[in-house]
């Protein structure tokens, strides 16, 4: 498997609870897995870092923030008539064309 190596890589064989050894290959930082003789499946999962998951919540809580700037900004009663007519023209129909 061709698939280069970055922190968070885990593995597993044969559906065991424990974790093998993951690494990079020395010439060229691809994964290089030890895994036990005999075994037939390998499970690779690549889980976020703490970076990743801080990026997450800080992307999170600031489109919250905009959602509440933006519906403050423009009132709560024209923001909902807005949202319940751009709603209706989504369920509306599409026009057909006239015939003369």
């Amino acid at each position: 498997m061709s698939r280069f190596y970055y922190p968070g890589w885990k593995a597993r064989a044969d559906g065991s609870p424990a974790a093998l050894t993951v690494g990079p290959s020395a010439p060229d930082g691809l994964l290089e897995v030890t895994a036990p003789p005999g075994a037939r499946r390998l499970v690779l999962e690549l889980e976020a870092g703490a970076a990743e998951k801080t990026g997450l919540r800080v992307s999170t809580a600031s489109a919250f923030l905009w959602l509440g700037i933006f519906f403050v900004a423009r009132g709560p009663r024209r923001a909902a008539e807005e949202a319940a007519l751009w709603l209706r023209r989504r369920r509306a129909p599409a026009p057909v064309g006239r015939t003369a």
